[in-house]
């Protein structure tokens, strides 16, 4: 049928004294759309549970656009500000993995303004719901917010019905995947806190079965715990730096408890809780070799992302580096109180320029007769054009966009050893390795967020650069 509708217009726009310019014009925009269909990626979600769009939960998360303008309803369950009368609901639905792990929805505004209700069902007949998933009601009172199923009862291998009620009309983006069981739900799995701070989360987090008693972090009740750790390596005190928290879903907030001792045995020595924002705390009286522990909870099961860092531990230095001639960077310490660098100065960050590659010294001072010196080179090399390598067929970066893994491929002419570097939008160091005398290189992104990259590789004593993305 299209092919014969594809002929018929073809033969009627060659009729010259049949049709004006203008017509033939209209239809030769009529065959361009049918032989190149074209998807706007803006989706109509299920409109009933019969009609629910399926939401992808693989490991690497997948993110569509849609519209809130399908079925008219009223609020099943939440209330206060924003929840009150008629709204609209749209129907998604996922399936669980052979382990029921945890899925987790990133839901965030394109243009959508008000509040989001989110229930789930384990069975849809005839265009209704049935069997509500029990405490699966998530309130937000605007977007963005993060639902998980963290806590349910689901069942392996079994199809779930998401129902999304939102107050007003809009457009919004649902991101889903799914996520393996953390190892720091549990204090004896505690994350070991960096000088530089570690962005992570509690998305997907349990409570664990030896969490100590709400009361010592501040809480009514433990819903989702995350453990972190440090160990202080000179006597005296640490200050522990938890920011940029934001908190989704729950009651928007976050619970802080500090301990010191073991896992089998932990005293409290302080809590702390608020919506958001940065929290810093200052530790005295440890001595060298002592441990603290931080657990950190969403109130009321808030899903709650954070960077985390701490000083009195091992000091940092911004890796080892390769600049264009001509270019400067910023050199960073981290871990200290004071800092001493080989310029003369002594600020945190120091900016250098030089002609040729240099190694720099920075002595950080963690408490009173407490210090480490460490150093980092700064290779200058002369800019090389991506473009022109890659029409010599040396090199080929590959799949870009890309999702949990990027291949880099070096042919026969060139492969000699050189130095792997992606670096994130703000220019911090993502990721850096040393080749050589190979063919190909496989880099795991799987923990790369999504978002632009730059690709900087130093090969035959030159510089190529290449933006890259992950999806």
């Amino acid at each position: 049928m299209k092919k014969s509708i594809l002929s018929l217009l073809i033969f009627m726009t060659s009729q010259n004294r049949t049709f004006n310019i203008m017509t033939k014009s209209i239809l030769l925009l009529i065959i361009f759309f049918i032989v190149f269909p074209i998807d706007f990626s803006v989706y109509s979600q299920g409109t009933s549970c019969t009609f629910a769009t399926e939401l992808t939960t693989n490991s690497t998360e997948t993110c569509n656009t849609f519209t809130s303008t399908a079925t008219s309803g009223i609020a099943a369950g939440c209330t206060g500000g924003g929840f009150g009368g008629s709204g609209y609901f749209s129907f998604f639905k996922f399936t669980t993995d052979n382990s029921a792990n945890c899925v987790s929805l990133d839901i965030d505004s394109v243009a959508y303004t008000g509040a989001v209700e989110l229930t789930l069902w384990s069975t849809c007949s005839s265009g209704t719901l049935s069997e509500y998933v029990s405490n699966s009601i998530s309130c937000a009172s605007s977007l963005p917010t993060t639902f998980t199923t963290t806590g349910l009862v689901l069942t392996p291998n079994t199809t779930y019905y998401l129902a999304v009620w939102t107050k007003n009309s809009g457009t919004f983006q649902i991101c889903s995947k799914k996520v393996i069981p953390p190892t720091n739900d549990e204090c004896s799995g505690a994350m070991t806190i960096e000088s530089v701070p570690t962005i992570t989360n509690n998305f997907c987090y349990s409570a664990g079965a030896s969490d100590p008693a709400p009361a010592t972090f501040c809480a009514l009740s433990d819903e989702n715990s995350a453990w972190f750790k440090l160990t202080a390596i000179c006597n005296g005190s640490v200050t522990m730096n938890i920011n940029n928290i934001t908190c989704f879903g729950g009651a928007e907030g976050f619970q802080i408890g500090y301990f010191i001792g073991t896992c089998a045995s932990l005293t409290n020595i302080g809590c702390y809780d608020d919506a958001g924002g940065d929290v810093t705390n200052t530790i005295t009286g440890l001595t060298a070799g002592q441990s603290v522990y931080v657990l950190i909870d969403g109130n009321a099961g808030a899903q709650c992302s954070f960077d985390i860092s701490a000083s009195n531990i091992t000091p940092a230095i911004t890796m080892s580096d390769t600049i264009n001639q001509g270019d400067s960077i910023t050199l960073t310490a981290y871990g200290g109180g004071l800092y001493l660098w080989s310029t003369g100065e002594t600020t945190q960050s120091i900016t250098v320029s030089p002609a040729t590659s240099a190694t720099y010294y920075c002595t950080v001072t963690l408490a009173v007769g407490c210090y480490y010196t460490l150093s980092t080179t700064v290779t200058v090399t002369s800019i090389f054009n991506m473009d022109e390598y890659s029409s010599k067929a040396l090199l080929n970066i590959f799949p870009n966009p890309f999702t949990d893994e990027l291949n880099i491929s070096f042919l026969s002419e060139s492969t000699n050893s050189g130095i792997i570097q992606i670096f994130e939008i703000n220019s911090k160091k993502k990721y850096q390795s040393n080749f050589g005398n190979l063919e190909k290189f496989k880099i795991n992104t799987s923990t790369f967020l999504q978002g632009f990259y730059t690709l900087k590789i130093v090969i035959d004593n030159k510089v190529i650069n290449k933006k890259i993305i992950k999806i």
